[in-house]
Protein backbone atom coordinates (compact mmCIF):
# COMPACT_ATOMS: atom_id res chain seq x y z
CA UNK A 1 0.00 0.00 0.00
CA UNK A 2 2.76 2.24 0.85
CA UNK A 3 4.74 1.67 -2.25
CA UNK A 4 1.18 2.00 -4.52
CA UNK A 5 0.91 5.57 -2.58
CA UNK A 6 4.52 6.65 -3.20
CA UNK A 7 4.26 5.55 -7.10
CA UNK A 8 0.94 7.89 -6.96
CA UNK A 9 2.45 10.66 -5.39
CA UNK A 10 5.73 11.02 -7.50
CA UNK A 11 3.67 10.83 -10.85
CA UNK A 12 1.52 13.71 -10.02
CA UNK A 13 4.30 15.56 -8.63
CA UNK A 14 5.93 14.45 -12.31
CA UNK A 15 2.60 15.74 -14.07
CA UNK A 16 2.72 19.08 -11.65
CA UNK A 17 6.63 20.00 -13.02
CA UNK A 18 5.74 18.93 -16.37
CA UNK A 19 2.90 21.08 -16.61
CA UNK A 20 4.66 24.05 -15.06
CA UNK A 21 7.54 23.90 -17.43
CA UNK A 22 5.37 23.88 -19.92
CA UNK A 23 3.39 26.86 -18.87
CA UNK A 24 5.55 29.32 -17.67
CA UNK A 25 3.94 32.43 -15.92
CA UNK A 26 4.01 35.64 -18.07
CA UNK A 27 7.34 38.08 -17.41
CA UNK A 28 6.23 39.99 -14.07
CA UNK A 29 9.16 42.28 -12.58
CA UNK A 30 9.15 42.46 -8.63
CA UNK A 31 6.96 45.13 -8.41
CA UNK A 32 4.44 43.21 -10.37
CA UNK A 33 5.00 45.57 -13.37
CA UNK A 34 4.30 43.69 -16.80
CA UNK A 35 8.11 42.88 -18.54
CA UNK A 36 9.29 45.12 -21.21
CA UNK A 37 7.57 45.76 -24.63
CA UNK A 38 9.54 47.88 -27.87
CA UNK A 39 8.37 49.54 -30.33
CA UNK A 40 9.84 51.76 -33.23
CA UNK A 41 9.08 55.14 -34.07
CA UNK A 42 10.21 56.30 -37.43
CA UNK A 43 10.92 60.56 -37.21
CA UNK A 44 8.58 63.06 -38.78
CA UNK A 45 10.10 67.00 -39.85
CA UNK A 46 10.17 68.55 -36.79
CA UNK A 47 9.30 67.33 -32.93
CA UNK A 48 7.86 63.69 -33.04
CA UNK A 49 5.90 62.07 -30.81
CA UNK A 50 7.35 58.52 -29.64
CA UNK A 51 3.74 57.32 -29.14
CA UNK A 52 0.22 58.16 -29.43
CA UNK A 53 -0.66 55.28 -26.75
CA UNK A 54 -1.68 57.48 -23.68
CA UNK A 55 0.04 54.02 -21.70
CA UNK A 56 1.81 54.69 -18.57
CA UNK A 57 5.34 53.46 -18.70
CA UNK A 58 7.29 52.96 -15.29
CA UNK A 59 10.69 53.05 -17.35
CA UNK A 60 11.85 53.68 -20.54
CA UNK A 61 14.54 53.78 -22.53
CA UNK A 62 14.88 55.03 -26.09
CA UNK A 63 17.77 54.16 -28.43
CA UNK A 64 18.77 55.63 -31.43
CA UNK A 65 20.26 52.78 -34.40
CA UNK A 66 20.45 55.37 -37.00
CA UNK A 67 23.74 56.82 -39.02
CA UNK A 68 22.69 60.23 -37.52
CA UNK A 69 22.14 61.90 -33.81
CA UNK A 70 18.71 62.83 -32.53
CA UNK A 71 17.52 64.67 -29.21
CA UNK A 72 14.75 63.52 -27.28
CA UNK A 73 12.70 64.99 -24.43
CA UNK A 74 9.28 66.54 -23.72
CA UNK A 75 7.03 68.35 -26.22
CA UNK A 76 9.41 71.56 -26.17
CA UNK A 77 12.60 69.18 -27.75
CA UNK A 78 14.22 71.14 -30.65
CA UNK A 79 17.62 70.27 -32.68
CA UNK A 80 19.64 71.98 -29.66
CA UNK A 81 17.32 71.26 -26.69
CA UNK A 82 17.16 67.79 -25.32
CA UNK A 83 18.57 64.59 -24.34
CA UNK A 84 21.67 63.89 -27.31
CA UNK A 85 21.21 60.23 -28.79
CA UNK A 86 24.34 59.88 -30.88
CA UNK A 87 24.31 58.13 -34.09
CA UNK A 88 24.40 54.16 -33.83
CA UNK A 89 23.51 53.38 -30.46
CA UNK A 90 23.22 56.76 -28.51
CA UNK A 91 20.63 55.84 -25.36
CA UNK A 92 18.83 57.61 -22.48
CA UNK A 93 16.82 55.99 -19.75
CA UNK A 94 13.95 57.35 -17.97
CA UNK A 95 13.28 55.46 -14.73
CA UNK A 96 9.93 57.67 -13.46
CA UNK A 97 6.56 57.07 -14.46
CA UNK A 98 5.65 59.06 -17.64
CA UNK A 99 3.36 58.07 -20.71
CA UNK A 100 4.47 57.38 -23.66
CA UNK A 101 2.96 60.14 -25.46
CA UNK A 102 5.06 62.44 -23.50
CA UNK A 103 8.39 61.96 -25.16
CA UNK A 104 9.16 63.94 -28.57
CA UNK A 105 12.71 63.35 -30.26
CA UNK A 106 13.76 65.70 -33.43
CA UNK A 107 16.21 64.41 -35.91
CA UNK A 108 16.75 63.20 -38.91
CA UNK A 109 13.48 62.80 -40.97
CA UNK A 110 12.91 59.12 -41.68
CA UNK A 111 16.04 57.93 -38.97
CA UNK A 112 13.90 55.60 -36.59
CA UNK A 113 14.40 55.44 -33.06
CA UNK A 114 14.12 52.22 -30.62
CA UNK A 115 11.85 52.24 -27.32
CA UNK A 116 11.81 49.64 -24.70
CA UNK A 117 9.88 50.05 -22.03
CA UNK A 118 7.95 48.29 -18.87
CA UNK A 119 4.82 49.32 -17.84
Amino acid sequence: MKRQLWIVLGGSAALVLALSLAFPPPPVSAQGLVGPATLQTTLASGATRISSLTQQAYQVMLQNNAAHSMRCGDGNVTSTRGALLTASGGTINFSAPLYLSQLYCVGTQGDVVDVIYVH
